[in-house]
C-alpha cells in the first residue's frame, strides 16, 4: 500500500544496515547471514510468484493441483520454477544464467581478446588497513591489533572498500585503454579461502587480431604491445622492481603443488607448470598445443 518496490525497500535496508556508522552492526557476523539470507528469500519468494504468474493455468491454482503438477514433471512448469532462482549466487540456474551470457556474448562479439584476474594483496595495502582501523575506533585495542586480525574483524566494510577499488580500475581500463579500447567485457567475482574478493574478467578490445585468422605477426606484434613479462629496471623504478617481484611473480606454495608419482618415486608437481623455462624471443602456441600442455599438467 506505501507504493515501495518489495525488492528495493529490502535492499536499501540491508544495505543501509551493512554499511551502518556504528561499527557493531558491520562485526556482527551472524547479523550479516540473516541479512543474506533474508535477501535470498525475497528473492526466491519473489520469483516463484512471478512463474507462477505467467505459467498458463496457474493464476487460480489450488495447492494440491499445484503439487500434482509438480510430481508430473511438468516441463513449463519446472522450467519457469528453475529461472526463480537464477539470481541468487551460487545456485546452478545462476550459473548456467552467466555461461549462457558469456556464449551469447562469443556469438555477438567473438572470441574476446583478454583474459585478466585481479586479486588484492590486501594485508599488506596499507592505505586499506588505516581506513578500516579509522573506521573501527570504537573497537577496544583497535591500534594494536594487526592488519589481518583488524581486516577480519570487518569483512562487510573490506570488502566494500575492495570493490569500489576495482569499479574505478574498471573505469581507468574502459578510459584510459591501457589493454586497448575495451568494446564489452564480463566479469565474475569469486571469494577465496579467507574471504576476500578478486575479480576474473574477459575484455573484448576493438581492432584486436584473433589467433587463427590473423597472422602469428599480427597477434605477438598486439600482445607484445600491451604486455611484457620482464622485470623493471631495479635502479631505475626501484619501487616498480619490488612490486612486480613480490606480486607478479609465482611462488609455489601447497595450494598449488601437487603429488605425483614418476619413474617410482613421489615428487611435487606445479598444478599451473612452474618453473617455466624462459626465453628472451616472445613465443606463440597455437591453440591446440596449449589445451594438450594444460591436459598434461
Amino acid at each position: 500500500s506505501s507504493g515501495i518496490n518489495a525488492e528495493y525497500g529490502g535492499l536499501q535496508y540491508e544495505r543501509s544496515r551493512l554499511l551502518s556508522r556504528h561499527g557493531h552492526i558491520r562485526r556482527n557476523v551472524p547479523y550479516i547471514f540473516s541479512l543474506g539470507q533474508e535477501n535470498e528469500r525475497r528473492k526466491i519468494t519473489q520469483g516463484v510468484y512471478a512463474s507462477l504468474r505467467n505459467v498458463k493455468g496457474l493464476k487460480n491454482i489450488k495447492t494440491k493441483d499445484f503439487i500434482d503438477r509438480l510430481k508430473q514433471n511438468d516441463p513449463d512448469l519446472q522450467r519457469r520454477l528453475s529461472r526463480s532462482v537464477r539470481d541468487i549466487p551460487g545456485t546452478a540456474e545462476y550459473w548456467n544464467h552467466q555461461r549462457k551470457k558469456i556464449d551469447a556474448m562469443c556469438v555477438r562479439h567473438g572470441p574476446p581478446t583478454w583474459f585478466t584476474t585481479f586479486s588484492p594483496a590486501e594485508y599488506d595495502w596499507a592505505e586499506l588497513v588505516e581506513y578500516v582501523r579509522e573506521m573501527n575506533a570504537d573497537l577496544p585495542g583497535v591500534e594494536n591489533l594487526s592488519s589481518t586480525e583488524l581486516l577480519a574483524k570487518d569483512p562487510v566494510l573490506v570488502s566494500h572498500f575492495i570493490h569500489k577499488r576495482f569499479e574505478a580500475l574498471l573505469d581507468f581500463m574502459l578510459t584510459a585503454d591501457p589493454i586497448g579500447k575495451i568494446t564489452n567485457y564480463f566479469i565474475r567475482i569469486e571469494y577465496q579461502g579467507r574471504g576476500v574478493a578478486h575479480f576474473h574478467c574477459i575484455f573484448w578490445v576493438d581492432g584486436a587480431p584473433v589467433i587463427g585468422k590473423n597472422s602469428d605477426k599480427e597477434v605477438a606484434s598486439f600482445i607484445q604491445k600491451y604486455v611484457s613479462c620482464k622485470l623493471p629496471d631495479k635502479n631505475q623504478e626501484a619501487e616498480l622492481y619490488d612490486l612486480v617481484d613480490k606480486y607478479q611473480r609465482h611462488k609455489c606454495r601447497d595450494y598449488c603443488l601437487r603429488l605425483i608419482k614418476s619413474g617410482g618415486k613421489w615428487k611435487k608437481v606445479c598444478r599451473f607448470g612452474f618453473p617455466r623455462s624462459e626465453s628472451k624471443l616472445f613465443q606463440l602456441h597455437d591453440v591446440l598445443s596449449c589445451v594438450i600442455g594444460k591436459k598434461k599438467k
